[in-house]
């Protein structure tokens, strides 16, 4: 069976420099400081949890709570 190997994200645009570099990650308490942030994390991971339990990328798979019978 093929895995799927999960990096997390790897680049990202900084508008200050004109480049793609790696994302900075922000601290809890200031990622919340942002409005519009824990909106989107909210809907991001109710669209993840909602993905079908078969499917590779699903939050099931990802993070070995899969049902008992798929292997």
């Amino acid at each position: 069976m093929a895995h799927t190997i999960i990096t997390g994200s790897t680049s990202g645009f900084t508008a200050q420099s004109q480049t793609w570099q790696y994302p900075q990650r922000l601290e809890w308490q200031d990622f919340v400081q942002v409005p519009g942030n824990l909106t989107l994390l909210v809907l991001a991971l109710q669209q993840f949890q909602a993905e079908d339990e078969s499917t590779k990328l699903a939050y099931f798979q990802i993070s070995g709570k899969f049902p008992l019978n798929s292997y």
